[in-house]
């Protein structure tokens, strides 16, 4: 995985960069660091479906990916305040290919967010069942003990046969 390290917006002057060649960027970085986090959740799930026990690694990356995310949507914070229709564009096709690139974006976060919903409800699902097995282990083994604490009781006490009768 290639992370673009984050472009904070300040030019040399201290004056935010609000151009659309700046949006537009922002909006890329944004878009490849979701293919990303799509990329890593699909493969999470998969993980989970094939009950791999060993997801940390693969969560570390995840993490680091909406960290790096995070970042770039709080630079794209300004331009939310800014009236679209009052933008300067080179041409119109650098803003329909922005806009797309956009749009692709949100559609494919909102996948990304359905996966890991999907993902959430899979290990709740192993977490109970597993929480189950556990439980029936327990009571078989507590079952056992009360069987072998019978035996050990019965066969400590020999068997005495009573002769004495009455009459």
């Amino acid at each position: 995985m290639t992370q673009t390290p984050v472009d904070r917006g300040w030019n040399s002057n201290s004056e935010l960069d609000l151009s659309t060649e700046r949006l537009a960027h922002l909006v890329h970085q944004k878009s490849v660091l979701v293919r990303e986090l799509h990329k890593l959740v699909s493969k999470q799930q998969e993980m989970i479906r094939q009950q791999e026990v060993d997801l940390i690694p693969l969560l570390a990356v995840k993490q680091r990916v909406l960290e790096t995310l995070s970042e770039v949507d709080r630079a794209l914070d300004p331009f939310r305040q800014q009236d679209p229709e009052h933008r300067y564009w080179k041409s119109m096709e650098t803003r329909i290919a922005c806009r797309e690139e956009a749009d692709h974006c949100e559609v494919l976060f909102r996948q990304v967010l359905l996966i890991e919903n999907d993902c959430t409800m899979a290990l709740q699902q192993q977490q109970q069942k597993t929480k189950e097995q556990l439980q029936g282990a327990v009571a078989a083994g507590q079952v056992n003990r009360a069987y072998q604490q019978t035996q050990a009781s019965t066969t400590s006490q020999p068997y005495r046969l009573d002769l004495v009768s009455e009459g």
